[in-house]
C-alpha cells in the first residue's frame, strides 16, 4: 500500500485508542458495519500493538493504520503486528529513514509551513495536519493545500476531534479540493 491508496480508502478514518486488546475486534467490526473500512489504531496504549494485531487477524475487510507513531522502533513493531501503513504527529529523520527501510506508506503529521516544505525537500508529498483543530482547522488545510504544496500534487489528512469540535463541524473537515 502506498500513500496514495491509504487516503483513497475512506473521506474519513476513525482515530481509535484501545485501552483492551479484548475490545479491538469488537469495536472494528462496529465500525465496520457502519461502513468503515479503515482505522488508525493509536500508539499510546500498551495494548496498541495487540489490538492492530488482532484486527488485522480476524477482520480482514479493514485495513489497520498504525498511528501516533513517534519512534523508528515502532514502524517494525507496527507493520509486524498487522499495520498496513504508518501516521505520525510529527515528521522526524528517524521516522523517515525508519518507513524508507520498511517500504512503509506514511502520513507524517505536519503543523506549519516548514514542516510541509521539510516534507516536500525529503520527498514526501502526503501529509496529516496534526493537530488540525489546534492549528487553524478547515482554513489551515485549504492554506496549506495551496502553493508550494500544491505544485507538488500533495494531498492531505486531517485530525479532527468529535471530542473537541461540535459534531455540526465536521462537514467542514470533508475533503474538497485537498
Amino acid at each position: 500500500m502506498n500513500a496514495d491508496e491509504m487516503l483513497s480508502l475512506s473521506p474519513v478514518i476513525p482515530v481509535v485508542t484501545i485501552h483492551d486488546a479484548a475490545r479491538a475486534v469488537p469495536t472494528a467490526r462496529a465500525l465496520l458495519a457502519g461502513g468503515v473500512r479503515v482505522i488508525e489504531v493509536t500508539l499510546r496504549t500498551d495494548s496498541a500493538l495487540l489490538a492492530i494485531e488482532h484486527i488485522t487477524r480476524e477482520l480482514p475487510a479493514v485495513t489497520v493504520l498504525a498511528g501516533t507513531v513517534c519512534h523508528a522502533s515502532q514502524v517494525k513493531e507496527s507493520l509486524a503486528a498487522g499495520a498496513a501503513a504508518i501516521v505520525s504527529p510529527g515528521l522526524t529523520d528517524a521516522l523517515a529513514t525508519a518507513v524508507e527501510v520498511e517500504g512503509a506508506a506514511w502520513l507524517p503529521g505536519v503543523a506549519t509551513a516548514s514542516d510541509i516544505l521539510r516534507g516536500l525537500a525529503l520527498g514526501f508529498d502526503r501529509f496529516k495536519l496534526f493537530p488540525a483543530s489546534v492549528v487553524g482547522g478547515p482554513a489551515a488545510l485549504r492554506a496549506f493545500a495551496a502553493p508550494p504544496a500544491a505544485s507538488s500534487g500533495s494531498r492531505w489528512d486531517a485530525t479532527w476531534s468529535s471530542t473537541t469540535s461540535p459534531a455540526s463541524a465536521a462537514p467542514g473537515w470533508l475533503p474538497k479540493a485537498c
